[in-house]
């Protein structure tokens, strides 16, 4: 016969437990295998430990009849079926009271009778709604005034709430694009004390953006708030945006004071004098440079981990900084570190200056390392204003010029891309310096590119074994012979373009090739000479100033009617010949044109050619005087010196004619 089962929860446990307890006694006694001894000890074991279970329900069952919570509340008890304790009660009546509480504040919250308007859904719509037409690029001036204020009027007091918001910050971009100083001052002050949250917001940060561009008044405002958390913004994924803006956007003090978080603390907190540089600190100090150095390189390792963090101008700074005043045996740590890394900072000026110093000091293994890590961007490198400078000292200091062929000069020259290398401003130097070498470089680089490479010839001398001559012939070799077969097969386009000009030029006349290729590429010049009339005739553009050198078989420069060397070697590409064949028939023509007429110089001063242009010119030499007459800056003038005429009388009359031509322009200028 079944028992009735308790229905109090601590009762069903008691009677589970009793029950349990006569069984194990059964097992026990009736379990013969067993010796004696063993069986005792564990009879004696069990027995205690079901006593002391007995003992834990009897003070169970006092507990239950003497407590009066629990028989007011035993309907509680029993429906809690996964409760096992009584204490658990007490949760229970707590999350009861709470329910109730947080009903009677909402009733009494929805019972309020103001309500802000500005956080009502229908005030939200009509700023949407205004903004789109506020927003609108084809608006006149007064419709765009109109727009904009009356969406400010909804927008004004509101700002905080609408920051974070997706939708909202934009009204908020377009009123400080398009709204008055008024306007867009009042939205900087009730944003004032947000500004740090606000960068870290993934939409808010472009808002903080907007205000350091059209509120310059703020800008000093917003360093402050920013002041002490430089560091911890320049990690944020999202702030780092923001602090980009307002580095780019600040002046050299604004900066220093930025940057003066990353020298230590004490620069920050305890400073005397205002917005000192890492130049200004040394020098007031020596003893701060250590500190500063190793607060630096701490950032440095720090920033290091994360490699978005390489392509922003502040830790290119950083890093000159740094390579700017630490020695070598620092420098080389650094370098270590960072040589992987050249491509993500090489596309500003200071992060170009410290790619070009990690060439300088690196070993050679280091070097091959920046070779590789550069070689799949040469291409966007070669037609960067900073990048290509990288390398320019790359061809410089590396004596590996094999791995410079195969990392640098094989992507230069692929199909794709060298056309639009030779065609780009900077792209262009590039091949010009592994033709010309550093001697002539000048004339194409400029005098402060040419300077700033002379500076690391100290360290060159240093860390570079081969001689600078050796490795210059050498990278003219890896690069003359796709030069040479370019120019054959498209020189045409090469004369059309100025940069490709100056290549083709200097690829005839520095290029590794024997005379017979280059002979060749010089045959297809007259081809594209054609007829006076023709626009695209070569003789009448800027391509004529490269076939007078062509001509002369190197660069030179007039003095006195004479041309005098500009260099020491001559290359004797017998090009005068070809030349004066071609234009023979048009050779006055050329002759009294004002530019054409310095090839025609050139042809008279050459020894294959010169005594045939003296016969023709000689014959013609009153149209050649009143081309000189005319323009007396031309190269008429020189051609007559050169045939032994007088030129004197012709500056003198010339100068009259532009003395008379003056005054009546003057005297036009006053009857107006």
């Amino acid at each position: 016969m079944n028992k009735k089962q308790p229905k109090n929860s601590v009762a069903k446990k008691l009677h589970r437990s009793t029950n349990t307890l006569s069984n194990d006694k059964k097992v026990l006694v009736s379990n013969k295998n067993i010796s004696k001894k063993s069986a005792n000890k564990n009879v004696k074991k069990e027995i205690i430990k079901r006593e002391t279970e007995e003992a834990e329900n009897n003070e169970i069952f006092t507990l239950l009849k003497n407590s009066e919570e629990v028989s007011n509340n035993e309907q509680d008890i029993i429906s809690n079926k996964n409760s096992d304790k009584v204490e658990e009660k007490s949760p229970s009546i707590s999350r009861k009271r709470k329910r109730s509480d947080a009903g009677h504040i909402k009733a009494t919250f929805d019972d309020r009778n103001h309500i802000n308007s500005k956080l009502d859904p229908g005030h939200r719509l009509n700023i949407k709604k205004r903004w789109e037409i506020a927003r609108r690029k084809n608006l006149s001036s007064e419709e765009r005034n109109k727009s904009v204020t009356s969406l400010f009027e909804l927008v004004h007091g509101n700002v905080p709430t609408l920051l974070f918001k997706n939708d909202t910050s934009r009204v908020i971009e377009t009123c400080l694009k398009y709204g008055s100083k008024e306007q867009r001052n009042i939205i900087a002050s009730e944003m004032e004390g947000r500004l740090l949250e606000a960068s870290k917001n993934k939409y808010a940060k472009y808002i903080v953006c907007k205000l350091m561009k059209f509120c310059p008044e703020y800008r000093n405002k917003i360093l402050t708030e920013f002041k002490g958390q430089v560091k911890k913004l320049f990690l944020h994924t999202e702030a780092r945006i923001v602090l980009l803006e307002v580095y780019e956007l600040s002046n050299a003090m604004q900066r220093s004071s930025l940057l003066e978080e990353f020298y230590g603390p004490e620069f920050t907190l305890f400073k005397r004098t205002e917005n000192l540089n890492i130049k200004d600190l040394i020098s007031e100090n020596p003893s701060n440079k250590d500190k500063i150095l190793k607060n630096l390189f701490q950032a440095i390792q720090y920033i290091i981990n994360k490699q978005e963090s390489f392509n922003y101008i502040i830790m290119h700074r950083i890093l000159l900084e740094y390579f700017t005043y630490a020695d070598e045996p620092k420098l080389k740590k650094v370098i270590e570190i960072i040589c992987e890394h050249i491509p993500l900072f090489l596309h500003t000026w200071e992060g170009s200056q410290v790619a070009m110093l990690c060439f300088s000091y690196g070993t050679v293994k280091e070097r091959k390392v920046m070779l590789k890590s550069i070689k799949e961007f040469i291409a966007k490198i070669c037609k960067e204003e900073y990048g290509y400078l990288v390398l320019l000292r790359a061809f410089d200091v590396v004596d590996d010029t094999v791995s410079v062929t195969k990392y640098i000069i094989d992507q230069m020259v692929k199909p794709s891309v060298f056309k639009t290398i030779m065609q780009d401003k900077f792209g262009h130097r590039i091949v010009l310096y592994l033709l010309t070498g550093r001697a002539r470089s000048k004339i194409y680089l400029g005098f402060d590119t040419f300077q700033l490479l002379e500076k690391g010839d100290e360290i060159r001398a240093k860390t570079s074994k081969k001689d600078p001559a050796v490795r210059t012939n050498e990278l003219r070799k890896a690069i003359s012979p796709a030069l040479i077969n370019y120019a054959k097969e498209n020189t045409a386009e090469m004369l059309s373009n100025t940069y490709m000009t100056q290549i083709f030029c200097e690829t005839l006349l520095c290029g590794e090739a024997t005379i017979e290729e280059k002979r060749s590429i010089l045959e297809n010049i007259p081809a594209l000479i054609g007829d006076t009339s023709n626009k695209n005739n070569i003789m009448l553009t800027y391509a004529n100033r490269f076939l007078k050198i062509l001509v002369q078989g190197q660069y030179q420069r007039l003095d006195n009617g004479q041309y005098k060397d500009k260099q020491d070697k001559q290359v004797e590409l017998h090009f005068a010949p070809l030349l004066f064949k071609s234009i023979k028939n048009d050779i006055i023509f050329y002759a009294c044109n004002a530019s054409a007429s310095f090839v025609i110089l050139a042809l008279l001063q050459d020894k294959e050619t010169g005594s045939e242009v003296r016969k023709v010119l000689m014959n013609n030499l009153p149209e050649i005087e009143q081309a000189a007459a005319k323009d007396i800056k031309s190269g008429s003038r020189f051609i007559l010196k050169n045939l032994g005429h007088n030129v004197k009388s012709l500056i003198k009359t010339s100068n009259d004619k532009s003395n008379v031509e003056t005054k009546l322009n003057k005297r036009k200028r006053e009857n107006k």
